[in-house]
């Protein structure tokens, strides 16, 4: 097969459709990593390859909020000693801050926290949502809250899930709700 048809096939006979903008940034940034990395010697910065296409790049800052989700330990990912995420009172936190409000083709657009894996408890999210809008109380102008952790599923007898329609409305309730207490406004909710 020819590139063409190779993208073609790539392109109708996936599951996932994928917009031919999207897909020509994607290949144009891969293409530009390349390169670069074989010219410096080191993979490109975020702000390096958005100077590079033209475009401004809208991150997200993933932290560890300290919230134990109750499920296994290898699938635990925001208790304080698990590797994900930074802890928002940190200098490593306060540096990407510094680095990435001075780049103008990096807009800091939110905050990610992602709790774990197989929650069954709904009060996980709830402390892990009241810990993210007092984070993003500090800055005057709405960003996106994204609160990850992967929803219990029955894998044996003894697993209890909770209906996912049930659980979308019951944390969606409650993030308005902290909101509102908090006073804090956001631009956009993600859960991930």
């Amino acid at each position: 097969m020819v590139i063409g048809e190779i993208k073609r096939y790539l392109r109708d006979n996936n599951s996932i459709r994928v917009s031919r903008s999207v897909r020509d940034l994607a290949y144009k940034t891969m293409q530009f990593k390349e390169k670069y990395t074989k010219e410096k010697g080191e993979e490109p910065t975020i702000s390096q390859i958005a100077k590079e296409l033209g475009k401004k790049v809208k991150v997200l800052f993933r932290l560890n909020i300290g919230v134990d989700a109750h499920t296994h330990k290898y699938i635990s990912t925001a208790l304080f000693e698990s590797k994900f995420g930074m802890m928002p009172d940190s200098q490593e936190f306060a540096d990407c801050m510094s680095y990435f409000t001075s780049d103008a083709k990096v807009v800091f657009d939110g905050i990610h926290c992602h709790i774990g894996s197989q929650v069954f408890e709904i009060n996980a999210y709830k402390l892990a949502v009241d810990k993210m809008v007092a984070i993003l109380k500090q800055w005057n102008t709405p960003l996106t809250l994204n609160i990850g952790g992967g929803f219990g599923v029955r894998y044996t007898s003894e697993d209890k899930p909770i209906d996912t329609a049930e659980l979308c409305k019951m944390l969606i309730d409650y993030v308005h709700k902290a909101l509102d207490e908090q006073k804090v406004k956001i631009n956009k909710l993600l859960n991930k």
